[in-house]
């Protein structure tokens, strides 16, 4: 609990910060936090938070479901994102998902992973941009009917080893030998014993609870 609560306190002052730049773009100002929806209130990424303060700012194509060709604020793919805040998932199962061709939901989707229908929800939501980009920064294409990004080495992580690093909290260079097979294995526990030991983990919903990407 307190490795949740301290991603969530992370995110939610990256969030701020962001909120803030784009507020300050369109020359208001954030004056009191209170007065703001956070992403633990209803998943408002910080442009849905400003559109809703401000109607006028916002572009005909700001749909949360609308299909975007750039990382939303909370994609863990992102070089910048919360380290371990992947949901239900470990950081080396979340890959595993990723790399078996899934079709791979964006956080603004808004599916319930609880629904007996989430699969079906799925299949129609915009789609990771994050994972997408992930995948072109691989030389990797993506399956058919999945979204496809050029590459962004900069906003995005480009190896593997970097990204289940970045979850689990590990020096990447402690994972610089580890096969891909052994990478779909780390959890966040691994950092514990200053290892990639690998965990025997069942495989979870893809993004149950918060983990859309």
């Amino acid at each position: 609990m307190p490795e949740f609560n301290k991603a969530r306190g992370v995110i939610w002052e990256h969030w701020y910060l962001e909120l803030e730049k784009l507020a300050g773009k369109h020359g208001v100002s954030v004056a009191d936090e209170d007065a703001w929806m956070g992403p633990y209130e209803d998943g408002q990424t910080p442009e849905q938070a400003l559109y809703e303060e401000y109607p006028e700012f916002k572009p005909a194509d700001a749909s949360p479901c609308a299909q975007h060709e750039k990382p939303c604020f909370e994609c863990p793919w992102r070089r910048n994102s919360a380290p371990g805040w992947l949901g239900a998932s470990e950081p080396g199962e979340f890959l595993a998902q990723a790399d078996s061709g899934i079709r791979m939901p964006c956080h603004t989707a808004g599916i319930d992973y609880e629904s007996p229908n989430w699969e079906e929800q799925a299949k129609t939501s915009a789609q990771c941009a994050g994972h997408a980009i992930f995948l072109a920064n691989r030389c990797k294409l993506p399956a058919p009917g999945a979204l496809k990004l050029p590459a962004d080495h900069e906003a995005v992580f480009t190896r593997p080893h970097e990204f289940v690093a970045h979850h689990a909290r590990m020096a990447p260079a402690q994972l610089e030998a580890t096969m891909i097979f052994d990478l779909y294995r780390v959890t966040r526990a691994a950092k514990s014993n200053g290892s990639a030991k690998p965990s025997a983990t069942k495989a979870s919903k893809a993004r149950k609870g918060t983990a859309t990407a």
